[in-house]
Parts: C-alpha cells; sequence; structure tokens
C-alpha cells in the first residue's frame, strides 16, 4: 500500500488535522506517519549530532525533522506508554477481538462501541467550541468554567466538562474551548517539539542565529495565540497564567511536567481527590461550592481535563520559573492537594503492568509487542521528566511521504522496528472497520 493510500484513510478519522500538519499519529493503529519527510530528509541527518555549535546546513536538516518527530512520537508515548495510553491500546484490543467473525457471543459486542465511544471524546465535538467574531488582541486571558456533557439522547447528563473562556484586553469574548483529552495530549507534544528546538536553536550563532532565534519564538507566539487553535493551546495558557509567566518555554516545561502526572494519574488518585472534603480550601476556591461540586463530579468520572485543572490551580505564582524547577513546582502543586507522587507511581505501575499482561495475550499478532514495549517504555520515563529520552525509548518505524518506512528516533534495537507498517495497518483496519459497523449499528 502507498503512503498516499494508507494517509487517505487515516485522514478521513484524523483528530489532530488542525495542528498536526506535517505529519500524524493513527489513534486506530498507533502508526506514526510524516507528511513532509522523504527518506532523504532522514539519511540526511543519520550522520549528524546535536552541538554546541551547529552549522547553517545542519541546523536546517535537523530542524526539519526532529522537532516534528519529537511532536508526533510523544503522541506515539501518550497512547501506548502512559497509564491513559495503555488504557487506550487496551480498549482498543478487546474491540478488535469482539469482532464477529473471530467469536460469535454477542455479549462481547460492547467492546467495539465503547472503545468507539473512547475515541470520539479524545476531541470533543464541534459543538462544544465557541469562537465569535471579537478580536482575540493580546493580552489574552483564560478563565476556566465548567458544563455539563450531553447524553446519546441530546438531554444534559451529570457528567462534567471543563472549559477555558478566552477574553482579550477589552474582556470581550473570542473562545471558549473545552479542556479535553486532545488538549492534554497536544500540550505534551507540543512541549516536547519546542524544547527540542530550542536546544538547536541555543546551538546557533552569528547573524543566522540571531534570525532564526527571533523567528522561532515568532512562529511559537503565532501558534500559541490563534483563536481557531485554543482546544490544542488551552493547557498552555492555563498554565501561563496561573504561574504569571510571560515565557512560553518555561510554561511549556511546566506543561511537560503536568501532563506526564495527568496521563500516569490511576484510579486510586481520582478517588483520593474527588473526596476531598477540603478540596475549596486546597484550589483557594471555596467561595465558589457549585464550582467545587463540578470539580467533584469530573473527579469521579476520572476525567483529564478536571485533574489537569485542579493541579494546574494549586500551582504557585512564578513568574520567573526557570526550566529546571518545573518538576518542583508540580510536585508543590500534588502536596497542596495531599497527593503523595510516590503512592500515585505505584498504583499506576501495578495498574500498567495488568493491562500490559492482558495485552501480552492478544491474538492480534502486533499487539502482545506494542503492549511490551509500552509498559517498557512507561517503567523508563519519570513523571518529572521535562524531555523525554526518547533514544532510550522503544519507537516504531515511520511511514514516510514517498511510502519509505525508516527509523527515526528512538533506541534502534527496539522491537518495534521490526514490525511491517503495511502489515500492521492491515490488521488494524479491519479491527476499526469492525468498530465503525458495529458502532453504526447500535441506534
Amino acid at each position: 500500500m502507498s503512503y498516499a493510500d494508507m494517509k487517505a484513510r487515516l485522514g478521513a478519522k484524523a483528530i489532530l488535522e488542525k495542528t498536526d500538519l506535517l505529519g500524524y499519529f493513527d489513534f486506530y493503529s498507533s502508526i506514526v506517519t510524516f507528511d513532509s519527510l522523504e527518506i532523504a530528509d532522514v539519511q540526511r541527518i543519520a550522520r549528524l549530532k546535536f552541538s554546541d555549535a551547529l552549522m547553517e546546513q545542519d541546523y536546517t536538516a535537523l530542524a526539519r525533522v526532529m522537532p516534528l518527530a519529537a511532536h508526533e512520537y510523544t503522541h506515539f508515548i501518550d497512547a501506548t506508554s502512559t497509564l491513559w495510553g495503555l488504557n487506550h491500546q487496551l480498549l482498543m484490543n478487546r474491540a478488535y477481538l469482539s469482532d464477529q467473525q473471530r467469536q460469535q457471543d454477542t455479549s462481547n459486542f460492547h467492546h467495539a462501541k465503547t472503545f468507539r465511544d473512547h475515541i470520539q471524546r479524545i476531541r470533543m465535538p464541534d459543538y462544544y467550541t465557541i469562537v465569535t467574531p471579537n478580536e482575540s488582541g493580546l493580552p489574552w486571558e483564560a478563565r476556566p468554567t465548567a458544563g455539563k456533557l450531553f447524553d446519546s439522547r441530546g438531554r444534559s447528563s451529570s457528567q462534567t466538562i471543563m472549559f477555558a473562556r478566552f477574553t482579550n484586553s477589552a474582556d470581550e469574548l473570542f473562545a471558549r474551548s473545552p479542556i479535553s483529552a486532545v488538549s492534554i495530549l497536544e500540550a505534551s507534544a507540543m512541549a516536547q517539539q519546542l524544547l527540542l528546538h530550542s536546544v538547536l536553536v541555543s546551538g546557533l550563532g552569528g547573524d543566522f542565529g540571531l534570525v532564526e532565534k527571533r523567528d522561532f519564538g515568532r512562529r511559537t507566539v503565532q501558534q500559541l495565540y490563534n483563536k481557531e487553535l485554543t482546544e490544542y493551546s488551552v493547557c498552555a495558557h492555563l498554565v501561563a497564567n496561573r504561574l504569571a509567566c510571560p515565557d512560553a518555554l518555561e510554561g511549556f516545561a511546566v506543561c511537560s511536567v503536568l501532563t506526564r502526572l495527568v496521563l500516569n494519574l490511576p484510579g486510586s488518585a481520582y478517588d483520593y481527590l474527588s473526596r476531598l472534603s477540603d478540596l475549596g480550601r486546597r484550589l483557594r476556591i471555596d467561595d465558589q461550592p457549585d464550582f467545587v461540586e463540578s470539580l467533584r463530579d469530573g473527579l469521579r468520572h476520572r476525567d483529564m481535563g478536571t485533574a489537569f485543572f485542579v493541579l494546574t490551580w494549586c500551582l504557585d505564582r512564578n513568574p520567573d520559573i526557570e526550566r529546571r524547577e518545573a518538576a518542583n513546582a508540580v510536585k508543590g502543586a500534588a502536596e497542596r492537594l495531599g497527593l503523595d507522587l510516590q503512592i500515585v507511581r505505584r498504583d499506576a505501575e501495578e495498574q500498567a503492568r495488568a493491562i500490559a499482561d492482558e495485552l501480552s495475550r492478544s491474538a492480534i499478532e502486533f499487539i502482545p509487542t506494542i503492549g511490551r514495549c509500552g509498559l517498557e517504555n512507561f517503567l523508563a520515563t519519570r513523571t518529572d521528566d521535562t524531555a523525554l529520552e526518547f533514544s532510550r525509548l522503544h519507537l516504531p518505524l515511520a511511514m514516510l511521504s514517498d511510502s519509505h518506512q525508516a527509523t527515526v528516533m528512538g533506541n534502534p534495537a527496539s522491537p518495534l522496528i521490526q514490525i511491517d507498517l503495511e502489515e500492521l495497518y492491515e490488521e488494524m483496519f479491519q479491527g476499526q472497520q469492525w468498530v465503525e459497523r458495529f458502532s453504526e449499528a447500535c441506534v
């Protein structure tokens, strides 16, 4: 199958299409693709290394590939190697194994609909996002609010959904966006992309370096302050506002640690937070009892957007925060809530091992390998690390725009690079078709 054929199918179900314009991660197959790269681009950087003083041509080659690769491979890590990601793989495995051609027990078909609902909730439907004609002039203010999801019958449910209302310097609303799973996933990927790119830029000197550093900052601001993309940038804005930090990179460093923690929160942490009798006091909003009760409901439903907001709201103001302080800032927020991060990690590891054990017994050819590597990545990744050490992690081949499959980054000895992407896609696409066909039958 050509890249064009595969991408045409993948693109029809794109969740991150508004921001991931040069590459793509597919939540139905765990395949990474790069629209903008060919095999020559990957071969060109294979001989290059990061250094304190990059030549212009070396920087250009690295900057074309590495930040993009960091972004898309972070999506892969988050969707396979965090507690949320391993659970995503578990739901996918159960859904694809429920295919009526694999077994005839109709009582198991519900797994297909459960996975479909999970996929649809990664990014909330457009209904929940509002963009007004008002100007989005700087500075922006992102104010949290809470609402209720509509259920499948069109009625307001009891489940909380967190929003941020974006207003301009005249206090006029120009956007309202949900804090969805995709908000957290995009903040995580964007953090790794920007932090890696900043390392590349810091190695430049001379006039070219001055121009590129300025352009890097300008491009970052343009992406952050696009009112059409606020669901993807909302986490960064909430963190920056809470810290009162004007430096986007330092804010993204905190975002990186926060998203890693939220993606690895076990059920026990959600249960503990939802039962806190003094949650409002700890968040310093005990004068808003209705809002606090909405937060409890979101935590009871184990909503990641609610967890992200609660942790963000416990950050201390720190306009001059530095990247090396990010982990301590998040640790302080957790301690304000009474969360013991060692216990959180222990419970998350217990759940991750249980999920990986089930995945190891899958009858779908590639899922046991993805599950095993996902667990190893989980164990190798510290939740308080600002930057992922991609060279140590299991990462798959990526499909390039010229239909080549290539290793772009990651552990060169990983069993994942033995998986042929066309074979993987064909098997997983069968599962995706079953999920969509059965879900349409659920009337």
